[in-house]
């Protein structure tokens, strides 16, 4: 059954828009092959048009690459794609997108990032890298995290790295690098000369590597969740913890010390093409620990500031975190969630949009970042309760097209604090005959 305009829709008796939905195509990703569907992501990537869904459902797949072309791979219902390296032919799996036009975007929903090498003395490269991108990246509901099953590889330069793009999303994401063992642990973000925007995600440092004091091997100290090299980035409603110091070691037969490393502060911000800018919003920015001492051996230092800044400014902004959340992919006949959170009794309006969002605005009177789609429009929701939350349940019925995707967010309102927007989200509504 196809998506029929005359019905009762979605979109205009629970959201209110009215808008057309384009004409997109889902190509579905499955690792067993089921139904002809592609058992790679990179296939399904190298046979899309512009614009396209790639759909994934449960399996193991490696890494993926994306050169100026707009698309979104999206985890099917339920699903929990895990990408990872395939053995030798690729030791170091990973995500890249690049090279996108000011008009194009790419997103990334429900992926699971879990790659390493266990090889000694290989380069590994991060996890995910953005670059040179003018159009629009959004990361919503991922999880990054590293791991070095041999202390002698050099080092992931990072979880992601973000290098000379414009607008680069983070939404419900979790970069987290404490399980590498390698000496040369690595922080979970890295930005240099682009604007990035952080909502209610976790960005973790790698901890440093426990030292072996009768194999005279150091322990090593934890890097910073965050670097920012330049450009500018807005941090609202997430958690960044810089990593803990190796724990020192001492041989029991020579007493050979290997003293323990230091914690890191949580962000490190340094010049680049320009001052870097961090706003921070009703976040928690936290030093790693100290590494702890044995026997003779020194303790690793505390570090009492959680940001170092080494250039640039630093501006706190004085409100509390917006959240704007609805299910992220759905058939026809699924029942779908429409959640908004704030400050209790705040006023709600959604900015809504079915035309793709390629610009980020940042604007200093919501406090926020505002993603202007085509043919946007803005529906008033009512008050939240007294709790701070508002929910409308519902079943998907219908958006006019086999596959539509829906980009909004919340513009929130009291007396005490103004305007505040929250974060962006967008949800892929299919029919249901999709497989």
């Amino acid at each position: 059954m196809k998506l029929h305009s005359y019905t009762v829709t979605l979109l205009t008796a629970v959201l209110g828009l009215s808008t057309t939905a384009s004409a997109q195509i889902v190509r579905q990703v499955d690792a067993t092959g089921a139904n002809g569907a592609f058992t790679t992501i990179q296939a399904a990537i190298d046979n899309a048009a512009e614009g396209d869904v790639i759909l994934v459902r449960d399996g193991a797949y490696g890494g993926f690459s994306i050169d100026g072309k707009a698309l979104r791979i999206v985890a099917d219902v339920g699903a929990q794609p895990i990408l990872f390296s395939n053995g030798a032919a690729d030791p170091i799996a990973h995500i890249s997108i690049a090279n996108l036009a000011s008009t194009q975007f790419v997103e990334l929903d429900g992926l699971i990032v879990r790659v390493g090498t266990s090889s000694p003395f290989t380069p590994a490269g991060p996890l995910a890298r953005i670059v040179d991108c003018s159009g629009s990246v959004l990361i919503q509901n991922c999880e990054f995290d590293a791991f070095n099953s041999n202390p002698f590889v050099f080092g992931n330069a990072r979880g992601l790295s973000i290098e000379r793009s414009s607008a680069v999303t983070l939404v419900r994401t979790r970069i987290d690098m404490t399980e590498q063992v390698t000496i040369f642990p690595s922080n979970a973000l890295s930005a240099v000369d682009s604007s990035v925007y952080l909502y209610d995600s976790d960005l973790i440092g790698g901890a440093g590597r426990i030292g072996e004091g009768g194999q005279s091997v150091p322990s090593t100290s934890g890097v910073e969740a965050l670097e920012l090299t330049g450009g500018e980035m807005l941090v609202v409603g997430s958690r960044l913890t810089g990593g803990n110091g190796g724990d020192g070691d001492i041989s029991p037969t020579f007493m050979i010390c290997s003293d323990a490393g230091d914690g890191s502060p949580a962000v490190i911000l340094r010049l680049g093409a320009s001052q870097p800018v961090l706003r921070i919003s009703d976040s928690q920015l936290t030093s790693g620990a100290p590494g702890q001492t044995a026997g003779l051996c020194l303790p690793g230092l505390v570090v009492a500031d959680p940001i170092e800044l080494n250039a640039g400014t630093v501006q706190s902004l004085s409100r509390s975190f917006r959240s704007t959340e609805l299910t992220p992919v759905a058939r026809v006949g699924d029942s779908m969630t429409l959640r908004f959170e704030g400050e209790p009794f705040d006023l709600v309006w959604n900015l809504l949009s079915l035309e793709t969002t390629t610009s980020v605005v940042y604007m200093p009177e919501f406090m926020g970042a505002v993603y202007p789609g085509g043919a946007s429009q803005l529906f008033f929701r009512g008050s939240l309760g007294a709790n701070g939350m508002k929910n409308r349940n519902f079943t998907l019925n219908d958006v006019g097209v086999d596959v539509a995707s829906l980009y909004l967010q919340g513009f929130f309102y009291n007396s005490t604090e103004g305007v505040t927007v929250s974060n962006p989200q967008i949800a892929i509504l299919m029919d249901a005959s999709t497989p």
